[in-house]
């Protein structure tokens, strides 16, 4: 039990009369527990909102039946089901229902900020379903008139008020690859919706809807409400109804199947986190350390008096809970408003690699804040049981001799080095290790490991090097420096700490920033040798991919009239479904002329698998991240579930792709056509006869199409777009590094502060024997340029070791990819003067501090 009369006498009152280093402390923590409660509430916000749409979207609906395949299907099973439904009841009531996302402007080009839902309805069967208001449905003449009128719409209060619309106004929607105005008859209050921090929805007839979204006789899905205390035999009796090409899902279900697809995703950038609050880690352990130190003649008179070891272990750990709590709290705080800035970074990233998401508000629990503030305050603890315990050892008498009791406090580097070896062996094994349900679980193990065997490790390697150098440095530099180095030697407890805070910085640093470079270096050879043809069409919007609005017809009607142009290749894109989890189809056509060298193979070769899929049907060319998330290689057969049914394809070729991890197969388009009667165009690339005319043709173009339902691009322009996508993906770790170094500085200034005050007898000494102030600061300043250097030196090598984990062991377990691994040197050196100057600037204050005492009180002895 902590005797809380003597914790505060020995403890906080320590605290209170030097708060710079508590505080500091509690900073650390703050800000390693806000970093990661941030990427958890902006990742639990997005799908949040993603669950809350569904919600809305769905009603009061707790069945549905949709295609298999992921497609629109035929309106007749709705009718067919219906009959059946009104002889012998099976549900409560069923409603079919067209859902389709868009972009929504008003006549005169302000622009809804969010991806939008319009919903086609049958108002006499989905009255039972979804009610448009918190109190009561829309009125019935707001029906009656999209019913009897063409073109019209019902919108929440959310749009209009963005807009600033009236009733009867029209806004103007991207459907079916065109431009399309629609009036506005009736306005629903979604109030409730927008609480949770998703978005309304636009409601139109089920017949207007089919019309503007191509989807003439087809329905999305048909919404039921069951029984749920016979939803076993309910479920049972539809299945013998509906056609084997439709099945049964629950709503609450698609949100947590968009949940684990990106787990992935989330996983990354909590783990990137979690590092942020290991660097706090080594914080605490300064501190209960400095200040085990400096109250060493306190410790000796309570141990003289009778508190035993435990007694004294219980003070110093009831210090770091007091931290960690303190500082936890204030990361609650830090983490709530740092996820109001993440939160739209987040939601775009999902949105391009995922699914269209919108998500406004930032959305938290307390179990989520308890559950994170838990962590700070549990690693806070652990970071302070080693400096604790060598408190614990301590004999009374001890404690009134400082270097007994520094030595007490030392570390043994002969223990310490086979440890850190050790620790490094199992970071080596880890990393070949497979994954587990999909998660590279030992590819953390890994990354953690690494950066623990250099931590373990650096107190040798300052040693060594500072022996080694001691003389090259005092040539160099002047007798300033030697001592500087000697300094450092005799305090290796804390300044092997104060290097360990500020490596883990830097290798999360380099790591991160060889991983995301070699990435984008990876990303930029593909699209150099896949995007071949000089200007490409896309949809005004661009959504996740198989998840885009496509291109008019007309547009590659006119392209096929020009002169200029020597081929038009069109593509398409869906999502469908293959072992229960979303995957992406795209169609080209591979007799365009110069395909095959644009396309880059992993496994196949070229001549054979353009030969195979030119000349047959049902053959397919799988990505690197489809074959390696299903084990799928060439050779091998999938069998897919079609609007024809299930039917084999075989598997040619593997293709090297990075538009998407969920996995993409490749079909020629008239055999995509043929099995999922889809004729849609989401891309379209154009080859000219002459490349010259490139500046004058694009131009012409785009007054062409000025206005429209597309965007134009040059090759140059669509490879720009392509990495600014990427950049845009990868924002969210630029924040996550800036906030480690913050960190680590902070750890640079209090070791170097602790060192200085306990070695304010010596400074005194070195100033009474005619050592200059200047002289001091200057030590001082060269004690933390060698932190910092040597930090620079172990993060950056440790850097690498965790770059070579992210991009062949959690990088291929998380997405499927293949990185083409690459060390920029350049960046190396501009880290390591980066991360020396800091440390340099970090150590003014102490230096100034070292400076600041009168010549009496540094050299009185206690």
């Amino acid at each position: 039990m902590v005797n809380f009369k003597i914790f505060y006498s020995v403890i906080l009152r320590h605290s209170f009369q030097d708060p710079i280093r508590f505080l500091i402390s509690i900073l650390g923590v703050a800000i390693g527990v806000g970093v990661l409660l941030s990427i958890r509430i902006s990742n639990y916000s997005a799908l949040t909102a993603f669950e809350s749409t569904i919600d809305y979207l769905s009603g009061k609906a707790n069945l549905q039946v949709i295609s298999k395949s992921n497609t629109s299907f035929d309106e007749e099973e709705f009718g067919k089901l219906s009959i059946v439904n009104s002889t012998t009841p099976i549900v409560s009531a069923l409603t079919p229902v067209i859902e389709s996302v868009t972009t929504v402007t008003d006549t005169y080009g302000k622009k809804y900020p969010s991806p939008f839902t319009i919903l086609g309805i049958d108002v006499f069967t989905d009255e039972q379903f979804r009610i448009y208001s918190q109190d009561s449905s829309i009125k019935k003449t707001d029906f009656l008139r999209f019913l009897a009128e063409p073109n019209t719409i019902i919108l929440p209060t959310s749009l209009i008020n963005h807009l600033g619309l009236e009733i009867n106004e029209k806004i103007i929607v991207l459907a079916s690859g065109k431009k399309v105005q629609l009036q506005v008859v009736g306005v629903y209050n979604d109030a409730l919706q927008s609480q949770s921090g998703s978005s309304g929805f636009g409601v139109m007839d089920i017949e207007q809807a089919q019309r503007l979204f191509d989807k003439q006789n087809k329905i999305d899905r048909i919404d039921l409400i069951i029984n749920e205390d016979k939803r076993g035999e309910t479920e049972e009796r539809l299945l013998e109804i509906i056609p084997s090409s439709l099945q049964l899902i629950s709503p609450k279900n698609r949100g947590s199947q968009i949940a684990t697809m990106i787990k992935a995703f989330e996983l990354n950038l909590t783990a990137l986190a979690f590092i942020s609050l290991l660097v706090a880690m080594f914080l605490i352990y300064n501190t209960i350390l400095t200040n085990a130190i400096r109250r060493r003649r306190e410790v000796g008179i309570l141990r003289a008096l009778g508190l035993s070891g435990e007694g004294i272990f219980s003070l110093f750990l009831f210090e770091a809970f007091l931290i960690g709590c303190i500082g936890s709290a204030f990361g609650v705080i830090i983490g709530k408003g740092l996820a109001h800035f993440l939160l739209d970074g987040v939601t775009q990233t999902i949105s391009t690699l995922y699914i269209a998401l919108s998500a406004k508000k930032v959305v938290w629990t307390w179990q989520m804040a308890f559950g994170v503030f838990s962590l700070g305050v549990v690693m806070s603890v652990l970071a302070s049981i080693y400096p604790a315990m060598e408190v614990f050892k301590i004999h009374p008498r001890e404690c009134f001799h400082l270097q007994i009791f520094e030595d007490a406090a030392s570390l043994n580097l002969r223990k310490l080095l086979p440890i850190g070896l050790v620790i490094g062996l199992v970071s080596l094994l880890s990393g070949f290790l497979p994954s587990i349900n999909g998660l590279p679980v030992f590819g953390y193990v890994s990354a953690i490991c690494i950066i623990f065997s250099f931590a373990v490790i650096s107190p040798a390697f300052i040693y060594f090097l500072i022996n080694s150098l001691s003389n090259l440095f005092k040539k160099l530099f002047g007798i300033e420096a030697f001592i500087a180095g000697k300094y450092l030697i005799e305090s290796l407890n804390r300044s092997s700490t104060a290097v360990n805070a500020l490596m883990v910085s830097v290798a999360m640093l380099v790591g991160v920033s060889i991983m995301v470079g070699s990435f984008r270096t990876t990303v930029n050879y593909w699209v150099e040798q896949t995007l071949t043809s000089d200007i490409f069409f896309a949809p005004a919007e661009r959504y996740a991919l198989g998840s885009q609005l496509p291109i008019d017809r007309s547009v590659i009607d006119f392209l096929q009239r020009q002169d200029e142009v020597k081929s038009v290749e069109a593509f398409s894109s869906k999502l469908t479904s293959y072992q229960n989890e979303n995957v992406v189809i795209v169609s080209t056509d591979f007799r365009v002329d110069g395909k095959e060298l644009s396309v880059l193979l992993k496994e196949g070769n070229k001549t054979d698998v353009f030969s195979r899929m030119t000349s047959g049907r049902k053959n397919i060319i799988i990505s690197e991240a489809f074959s390696t998330r299903f084990q799928k290689h060439l050779g091998d057969s999938i069998v897919l579930q079609t609007p024809k049914g299930e039917l084999p394809f075989s598997i040619v070729g593997v293709q090297f792709d990075y538009s998407s991890d969920r996995g993409i197969i490749f079909f020629q388009r008239e055999d995509f056509t043929d099995v999922w009667k889809d004729s849609s165009i989401h891309n379209i690339a154009v080859k000219l006869k002459a490349s010259s005319k490139l500046e004058e043709v694009l131009n012409e173009w785009k007054i062409v199409f000025y206005n429209t339902a597309v965007k134009i691009y040059s090759n140059k322009g669509l490879r720009d777009n392509v990495l600014e996508i990427f950049d845009q993906t990868f924002a969210v770790t630029n924040i996550l590094k800036i906030i480690a170094l913050v960190i680590s500085a902070l750890a640079i200034i209090t070791s170097l502060g602790a060192i200085v005050f306990e070695r304010r007898f010596e400074l005194g000494v070195q100033q009474a024997i005619g050592t200059a102030n200047h002289q001091v600061f200057l030590i001082i300043i060269l004690e933390a340029l060698f932190l910092g250097s040597i930090a620079a030196i172990l993060g950056i090598l440790c850097g690498i070791g965790l770059s070579l984990i992210l991009v062949y062991v959690i990088n291929i377990q998380s997405f499927g990819w293949t990185i083409q691994y690459e060390l920029p040197i350049e960046t190396l050196i501009v880290t390591f003067i980066s991360v020396v100057a800091t440390a340099g600037v970090s150590g003014f204050a102490p230096a100034k501090y070292a400076t600041s005492f009168p010549l009496s009180i540094q050299l009185r002895r206690e």
